[in-house]
């Protein structure tokens, strides 16, 4: 399995401020914290390897995926169904934060069992996610403590418990911006359409019409 089998992960172009927040919320957009890291796409191969990519399509720099990680992703393999080809597109966090290391946090599947999710709606991948990794309803379930934020749902594997799944909000986006702002490890939000619907990522910018980036401001980065 080479590149030639990945395409590149959904990406935002648009950006808005904060104080648009309200108004995507009442056009039915829902949220999920934007993560300080470095993209990433694991790739599970039907002979067990297990491969990560960037959203480059390469394999992330000055990073050696620590045994008990690797693992971890043996146990989500089993879950996905091994002997089959399967892609999650996540978040790693490790060199742009001095707080976290050697975690990884899940937010969409781009490929199952061989296929490729093209035309499965966003919040349906979500929930698939949700239902194959935890036993409870995500209101219910159990979050990481690292952060003392509860920023994201741990996957709660004995070998490693920093493989996170990213949690979705439907309801007060603005005050879920602003609630972990104070944390190296979060950006801000991406706003996503629930029933927008995952295309082929034929180009770097690809499925943007279904979401959009809100940073939070830095001394680089101001609206």
């Amino acid at each position: 399995m080479t590149t030639k089998s990945i395409t590149y992960p959904p990406r935002p172009k648009r950006s808005i401020p904060p104080n648009k927040i309200n108004d995507y919320e009442k056009l039915g957009y829902v949220g999920q914290l934007k993560f300080n890291g470095t993209r990433v796409m694991v790739e599970f191969l039907p002979d067990g390897e297990i491969k990560l990519w960037t959203r480059h399509l390469e394999a992330p720099k000055q990073f050696k995926m620590p045994g008990s990680m690797l693992d971890s992703l043996k146990v989500v393999h089993e879950i996905l169904g091994l002997g089959q080809w399967h892609i999650l597109d996540g978040e790693l966090l490790h060199s742009k934060t001095k707080g976290i290391k050697n975690t990884i946090v899940f937010f969409d599947i781009l490929v199952h069992e061989g296929e490729r999710s093209i035309g499965t709606t966003m919040l349906e991948r979500h929930t698939f996610l949700l239902n194959a990794f935890t036993d409870s309803e995500q209101d219910d379930a159990v979050h990481e403590s690292i952060t003392g934020k509860k920023v994201a749902i741990d996957l709660g594997f004995d070998t490693h418990n920093h493989l996170w799944l990213a949690e979705t909000f439907f309801f007060n986006l603005e005050g879920n911006y602003n609630r972990a702002l104070d944390l190296d490890e979060i950006e801000g939000l991406v706003l996503k359409r629930p029933d927008g619907k995952l295309k082929h990522g034929h180009s770097k910018d690809n499925n943007s019409e279904w979401q959009i980036r809100c940073r939070k401001p830095t001394k680089n980065y101001r609206f």
